[in-house]
């Protein structure tokens, strides 16, 4: 009878840990895919920061050729 319980309680040791593995490789899974969504998001945020950079460099640019015309201009009145 105590051989008995014993390979039981084995077995459910062994059980019990290969349900923890699993579940400890499932959360990698779940840690994994959070990680390529936030890089994703990420991504995109990056892309419209720079896409307004961008526009604010060409906002810029605009402006100064805006005054160096106006200038010209003021210069041949």
């Amino acid at each position: 009878m105590t051989r008995n319980t014993n390979n039981e309680f084995v077995q459910s040791k062994i059980l019990e840990n290969q349900l923890y593995e699993v579940l400890l490789y499932k959360k990698m899974e779940v840690l994994a895919i959070q990680e390529r969504i936030a890089e994703r998001k990420l991504g995109i945020n990056d892309n419209a920061i720079q896409t307004a950079l961008n526009q604010s460099k060409k906002a810029e640019i605009l402006d100064y050729s805006l005054d160096y015309t106006k200038k010209i201009l003021w210069m041949y009145q």
